[in-house]
């Protein structure tokens, strides 16, 4: 039994005793003897005590009868009175937030905003979750109404959040240190102040490996360390993280990058190895010292129905990132900033990752896309990196007419395998690829994601558009696309010649020829035969006008005439 610091506690047998075994009926509390108040029900061996503390947690014990004891017992947990002291919360504006707050033991919590309009309603602790904080919206007084076990009735507590300003970001101080130029050993380091306590750090080398900072451990050419303090005075942990190179390559000259977890944030900072050892002019050319955007993959191919990444990197921090499509829109993307119609992919501005995730894209959004980025270094050129995009139809059909044969196929994208297929005529007779009828062939491949069948002889009905409809394998769903209407298409003569298509040549090169020769009379005739020419177009050009007028004259559909 579970109840609340304070009210009153109801303690009975199950089933009701007869006689005067009721008479007999006692109760004792957890240390053995009976409660300070308490009072037993009429006619029930029963009890009501009142007042309940903490104290009284434990095992309390019924028992009744007079030669022989009968003895129940039953667990009572009393949790103490809730605190009614206000809950403080600060947020940062503009910041997501997912929070849990109240008491641990909760069992049920409603939670209203500053408005009055409810946020949360549901069992367990409180949870606030925003995508984004305005200022205006969230801060004031939030209400909370909580279930605590042991009482029936919520208790309720009040909740201030101030809204602040996010303050900057601290920054990553990075330097390299060359200790012997002969044994090309070579130190990385990297600083944070931060107001979190600080975790672990890891570090990222030109090719993309990394290399975790422990404390005091060497490994192959690599020698870790870290240091740690606290400035008690500005409430800040100071952290530094070390690796040395011993013997250094190739590999190891370019960007580095150092990333430092708090409790709080990760904070990312860039290094640069130049390598001043080498000499080879064409080894030099090829090794990346400046920062240089390029896309983490090139070529994306996907289908109408899944999600898009697109994703670019550079080896410095990033002011502002952004995608353009083929059809020239932009999608502006951050990580506490998201799109309409995508999100933020990435470890950070100023991890130097900028991404985008779609949820779905359409055919038509096919093409070259580009990835733009903004340094934080003002002198810095805008870069770009381009990636190509294919969007593909879940399922593409096609219906073809050659040799008095038709063909109906249907091709699902990357050649999933495939649960069934289904044909549906434009009658609405429609039947399965494993009970195609008699006059029909059947050369689906379900494995392979194709659904096919073929006509000998259709009718006019069959060679309207069907509904082919399939369903992948692993999803509830089915895929629904319609064909176009059958065309004929010409087939090749018999001795594997080619088809020509006969032009009334003759006729055209007639009409050519007499156009000619009137103009040519007009030109240069005598006036007698000019006059002849003239009347004779005039004749032809009025008896066209004349059936013209005609033709509209007895149009009685052309009378606009009104009573």
């Amino acid at each position: 039994m579970n109840v609340k610091e304070g009210n009153t506690m109801f303690i009975a047998l199950r089933n009701n005793l007869s006689g005067h075994h009721v008479e007999t009926c006692r109760l004792l509390g957890p240390h053995g003897i009976p409660p300070a108040h308490y009072n037993r029900l009429n006619n029930i061996c029963g009890f009501r005590v009142g007042n309940v503390t903490t104290n009284d947690s434990g095992y309390w014990e019924i028992y009744y009868g007079d030669t022989i004891k009968y003895r129940a017992f039953i667990e009572v947990i009393v949790h103490g009175a809730p605190s009614t002291d206000q809950i403080n919360l600060y947020w940062t504006k503009d910041k997501p937030v997912d929070v849990t707050i109240g008491p641990e033991n909760a069992i049920y919590c409603r939670v209203k905003n500053p408005a009055g309009f409810e946020v949360y309603n549901g069992f367990r602790r409180c949870t606030i979750t925003l995508d984004r904080v305005i200022k205006s919206q969230h801060e004031g007084l939030w209400k909370l109404d909580v279930g605590l076990p042991g009482q029936v009735l919520t208790h309720s507590y009040n909740v201030k959040v101030e809204v602040k300003d996010a303050a900057p970001k601290p920054h990553v101080s990075t330097w390299v240190s060359v200790q012997d130029m002969s044994k090309k050993t070579v130190t990385l380091s990297c600083f944070l102040a931060s107001p979190h306590p600080i975790r672990s750090c890891k570090f990222r080398d030109p090719s993309g490996r990394i290399l975790i900072a422990t404390e005091g451990v060497g490994e192959s050419r690599y020698i870790s360390w870290q240091g740690t303090g606290v400035n008690y005075t500005a409430g800040v942990h100071q952290h530094d993280c070390n690796i040395r190179i011993m013997d250094s390559t190739v590999s190891d000259i370019g960007i580095w990058r150092c990333a430092i977890e708090t409790e709080g944030d990760n904070y990312y900072g860039f290094l640069t190895v130049k390598g001043s050892w080498i000499r080879d002019p064409e080894i030099i050319a090829a090794i990346t010292l400046k920062p240089t955007l390029s896309a983490d993959r090139s070529f994306i191919t996907s289908s109408i129905q899944d999600s898009v990444t697109m994703t670019c990197s550079i080896q410095a921090p990033i002011r502002y990132c952004y995608f353009r499509s083929r059809n020239g829109t932009l999608f502006n993307v951050a990580p506490s900033g998201p799109h309409d119609l995508a999100t933020y992919v990435g470890a950070g501005l100023d991890a130097g990752e900028c991404g985008i995730r779609f949820p779905s894209l359409a055919t038509s959004d096919s093409g070259y896309w580009s990835c733009h980025v903004g340094l934080v270094d003002p002198e810095a050129k805008e870069q770009r990196a381009r990636i190509e995009v294919a969007i593909y139809d879940v399922m593409v059909v096609s219906q073809q007419m050659r040799d008095n044969k038709l063909t109906l196929e249907a091709q699902v994208y990357n050649e999933r395998p495939l649960e069934y297929c289904r044909f549906v005529r434009i009658d609405g007779f429609g039947f399965t690829s494993t009970n195609v009828p008699e006059t029909i062939s059947n050369s689906s491949n379900l494995s392979t994601g194709l659904c096919a069948i073929s006509i000998r002889n259709p009718t006019s009905l069959e060679q309207h558009p069907w509904a082919i409809v399939a369903r992948i394998k692993g999803q509830e769903t089915e895929v629904t696309r319609f064909t176009d209407i059958a065309f004929p298409v010409p087939s090749p003569p018999g001795n594997g010649g080619t088809v020509q298509f006969r032009i009334p040549g003759a006729w055209i090169i007639v009409m050519s020829i007499g156009m000619c020769m009137i103009l040519l009379a007009s030109f240069i005739g005598p006036k007698k035969n000019r006059e002849w020419t003239y009347a004779r177009a005039s004749s032809i050009r009025n008896s066209f006008m004349k059936k013209k007028v005609i033709q509209n004259a007895n149009d009685t559909s052309n009378n606009t005439a009104v009573a």
